[in-house]
């Protein structure tokens, strides 16, 4: 639970010129060159009831000052009910996520696994290709160099899926003390319900397996891939809620 809860703290790449705001109770990414949620959010925030009203104020004010959009986490890493109830209000819009979490020995081996690869300097322009489609990330410079550096950090450990000689979606795990945390999981449009998120789900865990890590975690939307992972095994151990702020 633990684990699920914190995955997204401290993620060992971050994208280029990203601060990270951080203090007990607290976590927070700004970055002022990427315009939108994916980088610009807020995902811990343990507050004293008397401090919410300030906090919050200060927190929209600084993305304003920067003409940013941005998210903030909502769920059992944040407090007290008082938050949701003010951020909530001010939203856009919102979607729900799960924490959930798998024993890396169960056996999760799906009808039409397609084939998965390890990601390397010799197949990294597909994986970048791919993850870029995949997310419509418009920034391909600064997604380049974000991948480039997750493919070569020791903590990551990334992956493509092919259909043929189409490669058709991609995938990371961040290593952590103890477990694996499942992240980044996206198949290009065209190739959906085909079992390639089944696919790079398998692989990943499979992985960690053989590495030696006893479970992995991930926050999953509950619209799309919580179903899917809950078939796979997976146990949903909490939900909890992203909110749009503009």
């Amino acid at each position: 639970m633990h684990a699920a809860v914190y995955a997204g703290i401290d993620p060992p790449v971050v994208t280029a010129g990203t601060q990270v705001i951080r203090h007990e109770g607290w976590y927070q990414l700004i970055n002022p060159t990427v315009k939108g949620g994916a980088v610009n959010e807020v995902v811990l925030s343990l507050l004293k009831e008397g401090d919410v009203d300030k906090k919050v104020d200060e927190t929209i004010a600084l993305y304003r000052q920067h003409q940013l959009s941005f998210t903030w986490c909502i769920g059992p890493m944040s407090s007290p009910k008082k938050l949701e109830e003010k951020i909530s209000a001010l939203a856009t819009s919102s979607w729900e996520f799960s924490g959930m979490a798998i024993d890396c020995n169960s056996d999760i081996a799906t009808s039409n696994a397609l084939q998965t690869e390890v990601v390397d300097s010799h197949n990294f322009v597909d994986f970048l290709s791919v993850t870029t489609e995949g997310w419509d990330l418009k920034d391909r410079t600064s997604t380049e160099e974000r991948l480039k550096r997750m493919v070569t950090h020791p903590q990551y450990r990334c992956f493509i899926a092919r259909n043929g000689d189409q490669v058709i979606g991609s995938a990371a795990t961040i290593l952590k003390e103890g477990h694996g945390y499942l992240i980044g999981g996206v198949v290009l449009k065209d190739y959906r319900g085909k079992g390639a998120y089944r696919s790079l789900i398998q692989a990943r865990v499979e992985d960690l397996q053989r590495t030696g890590y006893p479970f992995a975690v991930t926050q999953a939307r509950s619209a799309t891939a919580v179903p899917i992972l809950e078939k796979l095994g997976f146990q949903n151990l909490f939900s909890a809620r992203i909110y749009c702020l503009a």
